[in-house]
């Protein structure tokens, strides 16, 4: 996955700005610097809530970060553009918002929307409006929640050292999807749970063993040291005699 474009209308204290990526394509971490209230953060948030419909601190949803500018006629949206296997994504999400009414005076709630469109040489070949449907194709894309982005590919005022400070098993959750390495646990998985299941058949086996042995009338009774699996030859042949007899 590859980000190309990064567009903001009516975001935060953005009007019409577009960042463009490909100019940071040869530097793989780049920063974002600006004085205090410059709109450093609100960057963090149009990507986080392109992509998953939140917003980078949590703090504010997209509602709240429609620009307090903005007239009743703008409409606050963000579009993310990336590439992926060849293939071109254009993800727009628009929070709920107050707008003015197409006919009338006065105000409508806009209720949020998302779409996503998929293109191959510039022709769009799928579009999908329904956000679980837009929620699942990003994920298939991009395997990490929105809390495992935020630690990973965004490093905004020190979180990373949330991740460095995490737990074991905080890091190991979220190292095994961001390398798609569950296929792996699940395999061990299943080999402990077939060991367990060999390990359950092998006590059963020999349970019954020894309820077969005590049920003999031995000449001489074998000392109860040997190996079940010592007595157990001598146990077929006592079977098969009785069975000739």
């Amino acid at each position: 996955m590859r980000f190309i474009k990064l567009h903001l209308q009516y975001f935060g204290p953005y009007r019409d700005t577009t960042i463009d990526f490909t100019e940071f394509s040869e530097a793989p971490v780049f920063l974002i610097s600006g004085q205090t209230g410059s709109g450093k953060t609100t960057i963090f948030d149009a990507l986080v809530y392109a992509l998953y419909g939140k917003t980078a601190g949590e703090e504010r949803d997209g509602s709240e970060m429609r620009s307090k500018f903005a007239t009743a006629s703008d409409h606050t949206a963000v579009t993310l553009t990336f590439d992926h296997q060849e293939l071109t994504y254009q993800l727009t999400r628009q929070p709920e918002q107050w707008v003015a009414k197409k006919r009338g005076d006065g105000l409508t709630k806009r209720p949020a929307k998302v779409e996503l469109s998929v293109m191959r040489d510039g022709q769009e070949i799928d579009a999908f409006t329904k956000a679980n449907t837009v929620v699942k194709e990003i994920s298939d894309i991009l395997p990490l929640d929105d809390t495992q982005f935020r630690q990973i590919v965004l490093l905004p005022q020190g979180d990373f050292r949330k991740f460095l400070d995490a737990n074991s098993n905080d890091k190991e959750k979220l190292l095994r999807d961001l390398f798609g390495t569950g296929i792996y646990d699940q395999w061990t998985q299943a080999l402990k749970q077939q060991a367990k299941d060999q390990q359950a058949a092998s006590v059963k086996q020999l349970t019954r063993g020894e309820l077969l042995r005590d049920q003999f009338n031995w000449v001489e009774a074998p000392d109860q040291n040997v190996p079940l699996a010592d007595v157990a030859p001598l146990m077929t042949d006592a079977l098969e005699n009785n069975s000739k007899q």
